[in-house]
C-alpha cells in the first residue's frame, strides 16, 4: 500500500472517532450544521481551485469522477471546522481568539505543507498560492462558525421547526 493510501485510511480512522467521541451529545446538532456547511463550502472552492490549476491531487479516490481529494474535503477539514466552531472561546480576550484562530490556520497550513512536499495527495500550484490557502480556511472556518451562530440564535420558534404567529 502507498504512502498516500495510507493516510487517507489514516484520516478516516481519526476523524470519524474523534466526532463520535469529542463532541458533546447535547451539541450534536451544532456539529451536524457545521460538518455539512463546511463539507458544501470546501467542496465548492476545491473545485474552483482545481479548475483554475491552483491545487493539484494526483493521488485521489474517485480519479474519474473528480480532480478533487475527496478525503480532504468529505471530512478532515469539516471535522476541523467542527472542533473550530464548537469550542471556540467565545468569551476569552480578543488576542486570545486570533491566536485561536491562526492555531487552526497553521496547523492546515502545516498539514497542506507536508502534503505537498512529501506526497502526491496535494500539489499547490505556484507555490505563492499558499497565502491565498490560508486566507480561504480562515475564511471557511469564520463563515461556518457565524453562520451556526445566527442559526443557533435565531428565534426558538425557527430552531424547532416550527412557525410562529
Amino acid at each position: 500500500m502507498s504512502i498516500e493510501k495510507s493516510i487517507l485510511i489514516a484520516i478516516w480512522t481519526v476523524c470519524v472517532p474523534a466526532l463520535l467521541t469529542g463532541v458533546p451529545k447535547r451539541r450534536y446538532r451544532e456539529a451536524v450544521l457545521v460538518f455539512v456547511t463546511s463539507q458544501t463550502l470546501t467542496w465548492s472552492i476545491s473545485l474552483l481551485f482545481v479548475e483554475w490549476k491552483w491545487i493539484q491531487n494526483p493521488v485521489r479516490e474517485f480519479q474519474k469522477a473528480t480532480a478533487v481529494n475527496f478525503t480532504f474535503n468529505f471530512i478532515l477539514f469539516p471535522t476541523v471546522t467542527v472542533f473550530y466552531s464548537l469550542f471556540y472561546p467565545k468569551t476569552r480576550s480578543r488576542p486570545f481568539r486570533i491566536g485561536y484562530t491562526v492555531l487552526y490556520i497553521g496547523c492546515l497550513m502545516a498539514f497542506l505543507t507536508v502534503m505537498h512536499r512529501y506526497t502526491e495527495l496535494a500539489r499547490v500550484v505556484p507555490l505563492y498560492r499558499y497565502a491565498g490557502t490560508g486566507l480561504v480556511f480562515l475564511g471557511v472556518l469564520q463563515a461556518v462558525h457565524r453562520y451556526k451562530n445566527w442559526f443557533f440564535s435565531a428565534e426558538p420558534a425557527f430552531r424547532d421547526g416550527r412557525r410562529s404567529g
